[in-house]
């Protein structure tokens, strides 16, 4: 088997660097699978987008200081020209936060620069390549709920679980919440149109409180979830207070678990943290 990879990046002794860890990659043990490796190079957006429209890869690392100020049009940019293409990004120590909102954008990985060598990013674009394989055959199943048009379950559980190991992996600050509308369970009867309307309204209250970075999905019948990162734009406790305003204001009840990377919990037990939180308040609606 062999691979074809796209390094992104402003400076040609970067290129130079990569290209060494790409043999190194190659004539390792990192990937067992692979019998070739084809590094591609490209000085500007401009040049890489050219590459992938006449030359599909298999993945692309991009250094993040190729996009300058405009990284995220940038990003978004070479992801149309191969949207079937994982990325993985090369960021600086100061753009975690500008990495994360990449990856919600499809990036699939990031690397902090000076962790870049040939285990780590063996490992990245294998896990890269893999994911975004298994997101691949998720979307072709369809991952929104028909309903309210948001990611279903199956989407927001692999979506979270990533975000979960970027908070570890990085450090950095992480909480998930769940939500339910008043009504859910003091009218669990009602079905139909009342039901479903229900259920419209509160997915759209979600995107409303919701930052584009936040992951927001229908994960039960009558449940939400959501998904934030600590950022230097809004703090978490800030963000907590914004969004449980708005919920008492629209009478849906929330429940919230911290992600605490000194002792990191797998998803299922902040899941069920969060959940726990909520029970007392859907109980106090219901009275």
């Amino acid at each position: 088997m062999s691979l074809k990879i796209l390094i992104a990046t402003d400076s040609s002794e970067q290129i130079l660097f990569l290209q060494d860890v790409v043999e190194e990659i190659q004539n390792g043990r990192h990937w067992r699978g692979w019998v070739n490796i084809q590094a591609l190079h490209a000085l500007s957006i401009d040049f890489a987008v050219e590459i992938v429209t006449d030359s599909p890869v298999d993945a692309i690392v991009l250094d993040l200081a190729l996009c300058g100020t405009r990284a995220l049009d940038e990003f978004r940019r070479l992801q149309a020209a191969a949207p079937q293409t994982p990325v993985v990004l090369i960021a600086q120590p100061d753009d975690v936060d500008l990495a994360i909102r990449l990856m919600r954008e499809g990036a699939q990985d990031f690397l902090i620069s000076h962790d870049v060598d040939a285990e780590p990013l063996a490992r990245s674009l294998g896990n890269a390549i893999e994911r975004h394989r298994i997101l691949a055959g998720a979307r072709a199943a369809r991952m929104d709920d028909p309903l309210t048009g948001l990611l279903n379950r199956t989407a927001f559980l692999a979506l979270a679980e990533r975000d979960r190991k970027l908070a570890e992996r990085f450090c950095c600050r992480w909480m998930l919440v769940i939500a339910e509308p008043r009504e859910s369970m003091a009218r669990a009867q009602d079905v139909g149109e009342r039901q479903d309307l229900l259920l419209i309204e509160s997915a759209e209250w979600l995107r409303r409180v919701a930052a584009p970075t936040d992951i927001v999905a229908r994960v039960a019948e009558f449940r939400f979830g959501l998904t934030l990162f600590d950022s230097a734009g809004e703090s978490l406790e800030a963000a907590w207070s914004r969004i449980h305003t708005a919920a008492r204001e629209n009478q849906i009840a929330i429940g919230a678990a911290m992600f605490d990377f000194s002792h990191p919990a797998p998803l299922e037990i902040l899941i069920e943290q969060a959940e726990m939180d909520l029970t007392p308040k859907v109980m106090a609606m219901r009275t």
